[in-house]
């Protein structure tokens, strides 16, 4: 199904298009045809990137506050950076970090735990 449609251009756009017709061995009208197609067409691609960008953030953002959960969860308990690091498979830095930011006291090591490596 086609339908048409009256497009008014001013002269200055028309002249400006007639150059790049040429170029392309069509007509002006054609080249205004296949622009409002795509454009009509491009969003939805945009808005399925744009969905799967944002679900991506989402998982990361849920991914970070589960583990901020239990970076709190553990200090409380008072274990260290360095055991928590363990327990969570991820740096002592980025526990660290995160204790930080999350505005916990550091706990240190207990005699005999082991460091992280």
């Amino acid at each position: 199904m086609s339908v048409t449609i009256q497009v008014e251009l001013p002269d200055d756009v028309y002249r400006a298009l007639m150059p790049k017709a040429d170029e392309a061995g069509t007509q002006v009208h054609r080249l205004v045809a296949a622009a409002v197609t795509r454009s009509v067409r491009r969003p939805a691609k945009q808005t399925k990137a744009r969905d799967a960008k944002q679900q991506r953030a989402a998982a990361a953002r849920a991914a970070r506050l589960e583990r901020d959960r239990r970076i709190i969860e553990l200090n409380g308990q008072g274990w260290s950076d360095n055991r928590i690091s363990k327990e969570l498979g991820t740096s002592p830095g980025t526990i660290g970090d995160a204790r930080r930011r999350l505005e916990l006291p550091k706990r240190f090591a207990k005699f005999g735990e082991e460091l992280a490596t």
